[in-house]
């Protein structure tokens, strides 16, 4: 294939925003025809779109293409139980599309999630440059997820957890508080399991100047804790995180320093 789906999702947004807008559903053909693809490939274009509007918890957009003998989305369809699809159209019908961006019109013909991740993989440097591109902050999300994974080796950096779909990107500087170069760049960033990344961001867990993990109450004096809880927090504590092997992707101690201000952790050597 010449384009990537998510080119082509780029261009179907408006499409499918307009139909919107007028209250109509459409069939994949009508797509299909209006973007030269044939109908069957049609659910590859809309896959991105359902997938960025399930993370950014928006209506259900892609909903409202169905096939002329069911009436109903694909198979492919996830974004909503199909057996309400009435209030599924109700929701998209009524939004407000216009205060949404269309999250794929920066993507290139040959453009895709990896692709860019994989670019900013061999040189994060160009951080800012892909942001100003991509502009939609659920799309750099899932951007910066891909490259974590890539620079951690699928791993959470504090307790070496590897389960994919528990794995999440980690912004050391949060992304309201961090430059445009910054908010995509991999030293911003650490791969963290779901329930270490909840404790990092509640200031219960950090690392610190030295690459360490910092627990809150290593001594377990605030509450009883099971076995399991011991583990997960206490044990880890002054233990070296699992750092990338180039280091032009281990974490800033310039931002490390910010969040530990921010969080109010104090100076952490």
């Amino acid at each position: 294939m010449d384009r990537s789906w998510e080119s082509y999702a780029g261009e179907a947004w408006p499409i499918l925003v307009k139909w919107a807008k007028r209250g109509q559903t459409c069939f994949y053909q009508d797509l299909g025809g209006i973007l030269g693809l044939h109908h069957r490939t049609v659910r590859w274009v809309l896959g991105p779109i359902q997938d960025y509007c399930l993370a950014s918890k928006l209506p259900p957009l892609t909903a409202i293409v169905i096939a002329k003998t069911t009436g109903l989305p694909g198979t492919g369809f996830i974004g909503w139980d199909i057996e309400d699809l009435d209030a599924a159209h109700r929701m998209v019908f009524g939004f407000d599309w216009g205060s949404v961006k269309n999250p794929y019109i920066g993507f290139n013909p040959s453009d895709t999630i990896e692709t860019i991740a994989d670019d900013l993989f061999s040189d994060p440097d160009r951080a800012g440059d892909v942001y100003r591109s991509v502009r939609v902050r659920g799309v750099g999300q899932r951007i910066f997820r891909n490259l974590l994974m890539k620079t951690y080796g699928t791993q959470c950096a504090m307790c070496g957890f590897s389960f994919e779909p528990a794995l999440e990107a980690a912004h050391i500087v949060p992304w309201s508080e961090a430059s445009k170069e910054h908010r995509l760049h991999p030293q911003n960033g650490i791969l963290l399991c779901s329930l270490h990344h909840r404790l990092f961001d509640a200031a219960l867990m950090t690392v610190s100047q030295s690459y360490k993990v910092v627990y809150y109450d290593p001594y377990m004096n605030d509450t009883p804790y099971s076995h399991f809880d011991m583990a997960a927090t206490a044990a880890l504590h002054g233990q070296k995180i699992y750092l990338p092997h180039d280091k032009r992707h281990w974490p800033a101690k310039a931002f490390l320093t910010k969040h530990h201000k921010l969080r109010r952790w104090g100076r952490l050597r």
